[in-house]
């Protein structure tokens, strides 16, 4: 598993996913809730800190 995080840009790890067993099938929604979640709120986080406006000037630049 580690040799996989490295590969990646980022990786989202719930901690409350911990709270589910591997075989959880009837608790499958909720996990989805978990995950889903805590990938709001890191993307929100990541989103925060960028410039925007910036963006769309540099795109409009590089056509």
């Amino acid at each position: 598993m580690e040799e996989s995080k490295r590969i990646c840009d980022f990786v989202i790890e719930p901690p409350d996913a911990r709270n589910y067993s591997t075989f959880a099938f009837n608790k499958v929604e909720e996990i989805y809730q978990v995950g889903y979640d805590t990938t709001v709120k890191q993307v929100m986080e990541l989103f925060k800190d960028i410039n925007l406006e910036k963006v769309f000037e540099l795109k409009k630049k590089g056509n």
